[in-house]
Order: C-alpha cells, then sequence, then structure tokens
C-alpha cells in the first residue's frame, strides 16, 4: 500500500470516529453522566424523598393512626371539659326548688325538697341536700342522722361534718348525749367503722362527764361483740373513764354504769353545794 493510499485510510477512520462520537453525544439525557438508562426526575424526587423520611410509605397509615389518636384525645379533653359541665348543670335542674327553698329561706321548704332529693343515685346532688340541711340546722338533725350511712365517702364524710356541727348546737346535755347515742345506734348497721369512731369522738368531744360515759355504754349495749374494731372503739373511750381496765362487753356494761351512777351522784352533790353557796 502506497503512502498515498495510507494517508486517505487514515482520514477516513478519523472521520468515522468523529461521526460516532457526535452520534453518542446526542443520545445522552442532561444530567446523567455515562449515559445509559435514565430515571425520570419525579422518581428521583420521590426516593430522596423517602431517603429523608424513611418508612414514609408505612408512615402513611402511622400518621392516620395518629390523626385518629390526636382526635381522639381532642375529643376526651373537651369531654372532660363538658361532661362536668352539663353534670352541674343537670344538678342545677334538679335542686332549683332546693336552692329556691333556701334563697326564700323557706325552712318548711327545704326539708320538703331535702326529703326527695335525699336518696337520689348521683353523689352531687346528695351533697347540695347536705349542704342545705346543714344550712337549717337543728331543726334539720333528723334528716341528717338519716344519711350518716351514705355509701359515697365524700357524702359521708361532709354528712359527718354537718351532724357534727349541729350537735354543738345542742346545750342541753342530756338531750345531746341522748340524740348522740340514738344516731350511732340507729345508724349502726349501715355505718362504716370510720363514721362508727368518728360519732363516738363525737360523744367525747360534745359531752361532759358522766353523759359521755352514758352514751358509751348505751350504744355498746347495741354493738355486737363480735365486732372486734367497734368494740375496741368502744373498750378504748370507757377504759380511758373508769379506774380500772376491763376488756370483756359485760365487764365494761358492769364497771361502766357502775362509775356512771358514782359520777351522777358527785356532779349531783356538786351542784346541791353550788346552789347553797350562790
Amino acid at each position: 500500500m502506497n503512502k498515498r493510499t495510507i494517508a486517505l485510510f487514515a482520514v477516513v477512520c478519523i472521520l468515522a470516529a468523529a461521526v460516532a462520537g457526535l452520534y453518542v453525544m446526542k443520545t445522552k439525557k442532561p444530567g446523567t453522566p455515562g449515559g445509559g438508562t435514565t430515571t425520570k426526575p419525579e422518581a428521583v424526587s420521590s426516593v430522596a424523598h423517602q431517603t429523608k423520611d424513611p418508612g414514609k410509605k408505612t408512615g402513611a397509615k402511622h400518621d392516620k393512626t395518629g390523626d385518629k389518636k390526636s382526635s381522639a384525645v381532642k375529643k376526651s379533653a373537651v369531654k372532660k371539659i363538658v361532661e362536668p359541665e352539663e353534670e352541674l348543670d343537670e344538678v342545677d335542674r334538679i335542686t332549683k326548688p332546693l336552692d329556691d327553698a333556701m334563697e326564700g329561706d323557706d325552712n318548711a321548704a327545704i326539708l320538703a325538697q331535702a326529703k326527695l332529693l335525699m336518696k337520689h343515685p348521683n353523689p352531687e346532688v346528695r351533697k347540695q341536700v347536705v349542704f342545705a340541711l346543714d344550712w337549717v340546722g337543728l331543726e334539720a338533725l333528723d334528716l341528717i342522722t338519716a344519711m350518716l350511712g351514705d355509701a359515697d365517702p365524700d357524702v359521708s364524710s361532709e354528712v359527718l361534718s354537718a351532724w357534727s356541727s349541729t350537735i354543738s348546737e345542742i346545750s342541753d346535755q342530756t338531750a345531746k348525749r341522748n340524740l348522740i347515742a340514738q344516731a350511732i345506734i340507729s345508724q349502726q348497721e349501715v355505718l362504716s367503722d370510720e363514721a362508727f369512731e368518728e360519732l363516738t369522738d363525737t360523744a367525747g368531744f360534745e359531752l361532759d362527764e358522766p353523759d359521755d360515759l352514758w352514751a358509751y355504754i348505751t350504744v355498746l349495749q347495741y354493738t355486737d361483740e363480735g365486732n372486734v374494731k367497734r368494740m375496741e372503739i368502744l373498750r378504748d373511750a370507757i377504759n380511758g373513764i373508769l379506774d380500772e381496765e376491763v376488756n370483756t362487753k359485760q365487764e365494761l356494761l358492769k364497771s361502766g354504769q357502775e362509775t356512771y351512777d358514782r359520777l351522777l351522784k358527785e356532779k349531783q352533790e356538786e351542784e346541791a353545794d353550788d346552789n347553797d353557796n350562790a
């Protein structure tokens, strides 16, 4: 092959290579170095988003569940706010005649409404009844006493407070001791041990000797000796007054009565002396 032929062949090869390079450049897409299969921009964006927020697909369900939970929490919060208001409105509606009677300072009407509502199933209503009866005072003592065994602890606590404050209004010791003993005995079956103890303590706070001892031994007569807690309460109260310490019900009754008779005699003699010296 002569030099001219060789030169011509070289030029042809160079041109062929240039054409091939131009073709390759035309078939490439911007932003995809190295050519080959391309990825749509939307797909890239989606993949990138998932990489930034792993589990987004499964997260869609999670988000919906989260929305439901969030909605439930909001509803629950609203419920907690609304329900007491609704309940309060209901209590207000039920106790309106009682409130009207109080505003009118009409004790007869208050007592009549209290009798109707004192066993209402809603404890909030019963609390309003206790408040009204406490406001009336001594005239309402029978109804307050009848509520001493209320099953709701909050209502029971308010009844005990109202009962104690009403009892304290009585100045006559004999009348007071009779009412205290009668209240404990009449309500004994429905009283909790705590309420029984509080009523017994009231006798100690409100009564002077020997009236407190009289109340203790009177209640003891109606107390089952098998009731360990209540026997302990009464035993401690009675032994706190006796000159000796006794344990059984019969011993407590016997020693209690003897001590009561002695103390009563001493009290009467002192009163007689005071009258003579007056």
